[in-house]
């Protein structure tokens, strides 16, 4: 009887112990290191301690592969975000150089308007100015003509331009 007995608390503290092992894989590595040397004292057999290493072995395998993942993954997550950033810097710059060069494109357009409009308006100027010489010239013919005129026939007294007395 107390031989079954034993083997049935065995049995128990077997199963206790691979359950809270299984708890204790998403724990810190230094409370699985504390919650492994516990088991090792509770083991009542060198079959237990055996079974109990290889599982903390096993554990402590599987807490390094993940690591390993986690790291690999971190490492793969900075790679994208660094490949984003200069991906993100160069459309920002390309960008920049179509807008800048849309602005010299406007701009020179503008400064070529407003050369074309500067060239009219001398134009117009000149023309302006030829209209005003001509009409002085003939101003000028007509103020003679009717100083001759007035001369001739004594009835009119020229005195300006605008202004003549009988």
């Amino acid at each position: 009887m107390k031989h079954s007995g034993s083997i049935t608390s065995r049995i128990h503290e077997s199963s206790l112990m691979d359950s809270i092992l299984d708890s204790t894989t998403a724990r810190q590595p230094h409370s699985l290191c504390e919650d492994s040397i516990a088991f090792i004292l509770m083991a009542q057999s060198a079959n237990d301690h055996i079974r109990i290493i290889r599982e903390i072995i096993q554990s402590t395998k599987e807490t390094r592969n993940r690591l390993r993942q986690g790291i690999q993954d971190l490492r793969l997550s900075l790679n994208n975000l660094e490949h984003t950033q200069q991906r993100d810097i160069l459309n920002t710059e390309y960008e920049m150089t179509v807008n800048v060069n849309k602005l010299k494109t406007n701009l020179f357009q503008l400064i070529q308007d407003q050369r074309e409009q500067n060239n009219q308006f001398d134009q117009q100027i000149v023309s302006l100015q030829q209209d005003c010489d001509d009409i002085e010239y003939q101003s000028n013919k007509l103020d003679q003509k009717l100083q001759y005129m007035c001369s001739k026939t004594g009835q009119y007294q020229y005195v300006d331009y605008d202004n003549y007395i009988q």
